[in-house]
């Protein structure tokens, strides 16, 4: 007998699963995004399938698969992942290969006293996102270099603030002259990705481009900038 895939619901990154027990609610651990999202599962088929820890019963096969998923999410699925969003449901599905040698890379900047100082000597400006992290309210801030075996030169960055309490803006994103455009591209995902996985509803940027228009943000009239209901993102 054939089973259809099972439908996972999370919501705000803590999963519903509709499966072959009772639906099991699992509490978010670290991630805060306020989207819906569904993931999908093939459930064991066969008696067989069901023959030892931890797929010997239909609760533990729910559990575990909640617990995955839970990790998944937490951990970049939401970011590498493929979306569809349908209606108020995002779902997520198995993330691309990686291209095979990636040219750059994207990180988070390390936070300590001499942060960014790498960033600064390749000529980008690293004075915001100091002033933030000193006055408690820098959210995020990344950096790409070039991947090879030193990870140099670095090449851009992105910052973000908060500016509300559900309220992230993007103030900083620059790359060096000469770096290709699609680098200022994976920079602005990746940002995008991270604030709204923070808990961040609402973000605005203060720059106007076609990489923050495909990832949702829309133009404010008689305003500078661009904004992205979180919610509604694709």
């Amino acid at each position: 007998m054939t089973t259809a895939p099972t439908h996972v619901v999370v919501a705000r990154a803590s999963l519903l699963l509709a499966a072959v027990a009772a639906p099991v609610l699992v509490r978010p651990l670290r991630c805060g995004n306020p989207n819906t999202f569904a993931v999908t599962m093939h459930p064991p088929q066969t008696g067989d399938e069901l023959a030892g820890p931890p797929w010997h019963t239909p609760a533990a096969v729910a559990g575990t698969v909640v617990s995955r998923w839970q990790e998944e999410l937490c951990t970049g699925l939401l970011v590498r992942g493929t979306r569809r969003r349908d209606g108020d449901t995002i779902y997520i599905s198995a993330p691309p290969s990686a291209p095979a040698g990636q040219e750059y890379w994207v990180s988070e900047v390390a936070l300590h006293e001499r942060c960014g100082v790498w960033l600064a000597r390749e000529g980008l400006d690293i004075d915001r996102p100091l002033e933030w992290k000193n006055a408690g309210v820098l959210v995020v801030w990344i950096q790409t270099n070039v991947n090879n075996a030193v990870g140099r030169p670095y090449v851009g960055h992105a910052a973000a603030r908060w500016s509300g309490e559900v309220a992230a803006h993007v103030e900083v994103l620059e790359t060096v002259p000469g770096t290709p455009e699609t680098v200022a591209a994976q920079l602005a995902h990746r940002i995008t990705h991270m604030l709204a996985d923070l808990g961040a509803e609402t973000i605005t940027a203060s720059v106007e481009n076609e990489y923050f228009t495909e990832l949702g943000y829309t133009t404010r009239p008689g305003q500078a900038g661009m904004v992205l209901d979180v919610v509604s993102m694709p």
